[in-house]
């Protein structure tokens, strides 16, 4: 389940034998920097401490498709302490994700289409997926990872996946500290992976996930639209797009409304993030199937644990 972390070890470290060093030069600080990788994990180490950051993940098994159980977190945690030459004790993290990777039925476009927003959250759209995130603490990621890898060449290195629709989420949590993890305050490579930390971690990916608003069908629209939020919501949950493609008549539907002529204008204008839960909309059969999909890996990776 963890995924990137970013970390930082403080003080001044000789790097290890192992550093596979790229760069080395005087930074602003009248410092010696040296820059380099573990493996995928990269690293910078100054005269002020060491800062590092890369996927866990990929450090242990080569990919983030695979996901990390209990035990495989305990050792992947260990491996990156004994090539740090550092106890875990004394690797502070500051930033990580949280994901899994999930085998759909359909394209992972399939899916993304219809993820339309998160509460609170504003939305980026890129090549292979969709971010929702905020200037602070959170943002969630969704992305085709098929294509991803395919686009980055590693398909050599990870045949099984190829012609597979595979669709990864993550959660990104910054702050730490206000997490209202079992144990508060900075956190710690040993302080992340214990087990009453790692099922709060679970539980906060879940609740995330649960805030997520997907596109919509559409269920005896003139018995349930009565008022102008009804509308709203119709509008937000399902995309005016897929009300055209039904033949129905927007204006109508907006005109019969007993609102203002203001109102009506300014309905043709907005686009409104939705009480997710009105009875008005049917979840999709790509919603059903996420959502199935991504409970299964959560109840998985809780059963691992304890």
């Amino acid at each position: 389940m963890i995924d990137l972390l970013k970390f930082r070890i403080e003080g001044y470290m000789k790097p290890p034998s192992c550093l596979e060093i790229r760069k080395e030069y005087q930074n602003n600080r009248k410092e010696i920097q040296t820059e380099g990788a573990i493996r995928n994990m990269k690293l910078t180490y100054t005269e002020r401490g060491v800062f590092g950051n890369g996927s866990l993940a990929k450090l242990f098994f080569g990919n983030n498709i695979a996901d990390l159980n209990y035990s495989d977190l305990t050792e992947g945690a260990e491996e990156l302490s004994d090539s740090l030459e550092t106890p875990l004790s004394d690797i502070h993290i500051y930033s990580m994700e949280v994901g899994f990777t999930t085998l759909m039925k359909n394209p992972s476009k399939e899916y993304l289409s219809k993820i339309m927003g998160a509460k609170g959250l504003l939305t980026q759209e890129y090549e292979t997926g969709k971010r929702f995130l905020n200037k602070g603490s959170r943002a969630i990621k969704f992305y085709d990872k098929g294509k991803e890898i395919q686009a980055k060449k590693k398909t050599e290195n990870i045949p099984e996946i190829r012609g597979l629709n595979f669709l990864r989420t993550e959660i990104k949590l910054n702050r730490l500290n206000t997490l209202k993890l079992p144990s508060p305050g900075k956190q710690t490579l040993k302080s992340i992976i214990q087990a009453d930390q790692l099922m709060k971690l679970s539980e906060i990916f879940d609740s995330q996930i649960k805030e997520i608003i997907f596109m919509r069908h559409i269920a005896d629209i003139p018995e349930k639209i009565k008022t102008q939020k009804d509308l709203e919501k119709l509008f937000r949950q399902t995309g005016i797009e897929s009300f055209r493609k039904k033949g129905i008549d927007i204006e109508s539907l907006i005109s019969s409304l007993p609102v203002k002529e203001r109102q009506k204008r300014n309905l043709r204008k907005k686009y409104l993030l939705p009480d997710y839960s009105s009875d008005i909309y049917e979840p999709s059969e790509e919603e059903k199937e996420f959502r199935e999909k991504l409970n299964e890996k959560i109840s998985v990776f809780r059963e691992s644990v304890y």
